[in-house]
């Protein structure tokens, strides 16, 4: 389902907190940093700020097709991944109303990042799909990005990553800069294969809107 609705937000979070008096509290709290393996037990609603942290390499993070929600303010990130670790498998999540749905930003001082999967997850309703920098030798595969209020997949500096099967659509340019479904800029040797790219836009019509863009990038495949 889409939480664009500020109401069905509200409402989820009413759910989530009237289960919680029954069965008490979850193990896992918005804003915790994993360092180990982890299956999502139940929904992180409302954060005030970021939803999770991947804290180490070699983790797999598994949602289970539970949901994490951010409070739709300042530059949070519904999953963080706050250095260059390499092995990083992020699936089977549903994150919404943050700055950045998926965020790893780029460290010159450590150099790129290696293996990772992001997979069969909902992001939606961020300002930012999956927001990556400095990601290589990875997979992203079979996720649903829409309704997001910039770029729903921007990855800097991409090299040798494969894009399957992954559906991108319905994302809006905030209007002060031009937008894509996918956006890959300043990557080499990247496949992007049986994606579904439709319509994103741009309320600026002068901005302009694209489904897939490719900047400044080497030998890219598209299929």
């Amino acid at each position: 389902f889409n939480v664009n609705d500020g109401e069905i937000i509200a409402n989820l979070v009413d759910e989530e907190n009237n289960k919680n008096k029954e069965e008490g509290s979850l193990i896992f709290s918005c804003g915790d940093v994993i360092t180990n393996d982890t299956i999502l037990d139940g929904n992180l609603l409302n954060c005030p700020g970021d939803g999770l942290v991947i804290g180490a390499s070699d983790i797999t993070l598994d949602c289970n097709d539970h949901i994490i929600i951010g409070d739709d303010s300042g530059e949070d990130s519904g999953v963080y991944i706050n250095a260059t670790f390499d092995n990083i498998t992020i699936k089977n999540c549903f994150v919404a109303a943050f700055f950045y749905g998926i965020y790893h930003p780029y460290a010159p001082d450590y150099g790129y990042t290696h293996n990772w999967a992001i997979a069969n997850n909902n992001i939606n309703s961020n300002y930012y799909g999956i927001y990556l920098e400095g990601v290589t030798d990875s997979n992203i595969t079979e996720n649903y990005v829409h309704s997001n209020d910039n770029d729903g997949i921007y990855m800097s500096r991409p090299s040798w990553n494969i894009f399957l099967d992954n559906t991108v659509n319905s994302n809006t340019g905030a209007g002060t800069q031009f937008s894509s479904g996918i956006h890959l800029v300043y990557g080499s040797r990247n496949k992007l294969i049986g994606n579904t790219v439709n319509s994103n836009i741009n309320p600026n019509p002068e901005l302009g809107a694209f489904g897939i863009s490719i900047f400044d990038s080497l030998d890219d495949v598209l299929e």
